[in-house]
């Protein structure tokens, strides 16, 4: 989501971090207890801005992953398509990033 834009061409103003985990879904509690040690994080019943998820499909989330600026990132398929069903302002950031691609003459999707 956002992370991944604001490595490439930041547009929406958003404070969270998104995270993808490639790990079984039964260690994600062990996980979040763990960075919540290691990191300091506090859960939160609502609200927050580090958000990490375990994708249900995560052999396509994690396809044609790439280093961006030193962080690994989703491609450009995936990034799209969180972003265009990602509540109130993800299409503003997807059509930010179509425009900033075509500007390049490169595709985007």
């Amino acid at each position: 989501l956002y992370s991944a834009s604001r490595l490439i061409s930041p547009y929406v103003k958003d404070e969270r971090h998104f995270i993808y985990l490639d790990i079984e879904r039964n260690e994600f509690s062990a996980f979040l207890k763990e960075m919540e040690t290691q990191l300091n994080l506090y859960k939160l019943v609502h609200g927050g801005n580090i958000c990490f998820a375990v994708p249900f499909y995560s052999s396509s989330v994690f396809r044609d992953s790439r280093i961006m600026k030193g962080y690994s990132g989703v491609s450009n398929l995936q990034l799209y398509l969180d972003l265009m069903t990602f509540p109130p302002t993800g299409t503003e950031e997807a059509d930010h990033l179509i425009s900033h691609f075509k500007k390049k003459g490169q595709p985007f999707v």
